[in-house]
């Protein structure tokens, strides 16, 4: 007999202990991840106050090239990252420098930067399609990932908790990157005044293309992390860039550990609206969810600071 209150869904009342922790443990695994991939959305809209339209594409496109490098050099996905992470550093620099560089002065640059990015989605989208059709795929790990962890009595694949120390761990270098580093602070600096940084000798344009770069590389690893664990096809971009969106209006527009903060809020309501109603309610209790947010607390849980 469950002693839980009376006002709490049936469902939620009783819910045994076990089930809520493993709902727990694994919300939390997979929301580092969602994370991850808000932190490059996060991080462009911080310092350029751009709204990158194609980030979703973009992420699905990290999760293709590193499908892509296992199929061809037949090696493990962990060690495909470094390369996967190279190839979208280029692609998010030519980005910067074809679309977003040529548009800096023009008189309605968020305007433009914002249809810029739509249209750059299309056009990923339907290059992915020519290149990889419309068929789902998942990045193959090995068979040795292919078991559970305990963890305080509850279980995790272990694929999971691998995606969540990679996150984590990408996460802690960044803030150690934009607290530490002379580079770090000098985009810190242009995100809170570009005309006092400039006045002292920082280049926006050179911060700019590092920046991107960086979204690039977290990109990259937060789409192959993703792909190791469902399967993806070029429709994903849609449901990954909403995603994304909801992490980084959570969190705080433009702040990094908000967007971290906000992947693991999603991941948990995901998950356990997942397991208390049926699992195709899950995406529309996420909107339900990050609705409510934002009529409570429109400018997200933290102040919008890279």
């Amino acid at each position: 007999m469950c002693n839980c209150k009376a006002a709490l869904p049936a469902s939620l009342r009783c819910l045994p202990i076990s089930i809520f922790l493993e709902a727990l443990v694994n919300g939390v695994l997979l929301g580092t991840v969602y994370g991850l991939a808000g932190i490059g959305l996060a991080i462009i809209f911080g310092v350029l106050h751009i709204v990158n339209f194609a980030v979703g594409e973009l992420i699905v496109l990290g999760a293709y090239t590193t499908f892509w490098i296992c199929a061809l050099f037949n090696i493990n996905p962990i060690f495909a990252l470094p390369i996967s992470s190279l190839v979208m550093l280029i692609v998010f620099y030519a980005i910067e420098k074809l679309n977003v560089e040529p548009l800096l002065k023009s008189g309605e640059f968020a305007l433009m930067t914002l249809l810029v990015t739509y249209a750059l989605s299309l056009l990923i989208r339907n290059l992915q399609v020519i290149l990889w059709t419309g068929d789902f795929r998942i990045i193959p790990t090995p068979s040795e990932y292919s078991f559970t962890i305990s963890i305080g009595g509850t279980y995790a694949y272990f694929i999971r908790i691998l995606a969540f120390a990679i996150s984590i761990a990408i996460t802690i270098l960044l803030y150690l990157f934009f607290t530490r580093t002379m580079i770090g602070r000098a985009i810190r600096a242009i995100a809170d005044d570009l005309e006092a940084a400039r006045l002292v000798g920082v280049s926006p344009t050179h911060i700019f293309r590092i920046t991107f770069g960086i979204a690039g590389i977290t990109t990259a690893i937060a789409g192959s992390l993703l792909g190791m664990i469902y399967p993806f096809n070029p429709a994903s971009g849609a449901v990954y860039g909403t995603k994304a969106f909801i992490v980084v209006v959570l969190g705080g527009m433009g702040s990094m550990i908000g967007a971290f903060t906000g992947g693991i809020l999603l991941g948990l309501v995901e998950i356990f609206s997942g397991i208390l109603w049926i699992g195709g309610m899950k995406e529309v209790v996420s909107y339900i969810f990050f609705i409510a947010i934002l009529l409570l607390r429109p400018s997200g849980l933290f102040k919008g600071r890279v």
